[in-house]
This record gives structure tokens, C-alpha cells and sequence, in this order.
């Protein structure tokens, strides 16, 4: 007896979304556990593994400092830099030009 056409159209159908779905996982929220150890240092990786204890979650609870020191902020307030009659600047002046990137050309004025 010959198998009908839906029959096999049916067979096919249900062959090809069988083959199609394995290829598929499940969802995840991340790596597991030997995944993240395969990507460790020890296996010449680039993760570094460090167990979570006590001691570790003391150090990173810590607050670190930031900011300028007390004699920084103490510090007293400087006056500008004046420039006086017959004082000598030193100016360098920079120039691009087409074929050459940077020419230096060093000019001192007297004032």
C-alpha cells in the first residue's frame, strides 16, 4: 500500500522542525560554571577567579579617599605672572605648510 501525500508531506514537515529545533537552546541568563572555570587563567585564559569571602568583602567595602590633600587646599593663593618693561619673552611659532608638516620658527622679542 502506497503512503499518501499528505502523509508524507506531514512526515517531512515534522522531520524538518525536529532538525531545525535542535539547533536551538534554551534560554540563559549567563555562562555556567564550567564555562567561566574554561575561561580562567589557570587554563590560560583571561578571567581571573576569586573566591568571595570575609576578607574580600571587607576590602571592597571600603571607601577610598579621592580628592587634593589638606595642604593642597590650604595652599595660599598666587598672583599672576607680570610683565615688565625690558623683560625678554622667548615665543616659538608653528607653521604647517603643504610638503612639510611642522616647521619650527623661533623668534625671541624684546619688550
Amino acid at each position: 500500500m502506497k503512503p499518501s501525500l499528505f502523509k508524507m508531506a506531514t512526515a517531512v514537515a515534522l522531520a524538518s522542525s525536529l532538525i531545525g529545533l535542535t539547533g536551538c537552546g534554551l534560554p540563559r541568563t549567563g555562562p555556567t560554571k564550567s564555562e567561566i572555570f574554561a575561561g580562567s587563567i589557570q587554563k590560560e585564559g583571561y578571567a581571573y577567579i576569586i573566591p568571595v569571602n570575609r576578607q574580600v568583602t571587607d576590602i571592597i567595602k571600603t571607601k577610598p579617599s579621592l580628592g587634593f590633600s589638606q595642604a593642597f587646599r590650604d595652599a595660599r593663593i598666587l598672583g599672576s605672572d607680570v610683565i615688565n618693561p625690558g623683560d625678554t619673552l622667548g615665543l616659538s611659532i608653528w607653521k604647517t605648510w603643504m610638503r612639510r608638516c611642522c616647521q619650527m620658527l623661533p623668534t625671541i622679542l624684546p619688550i
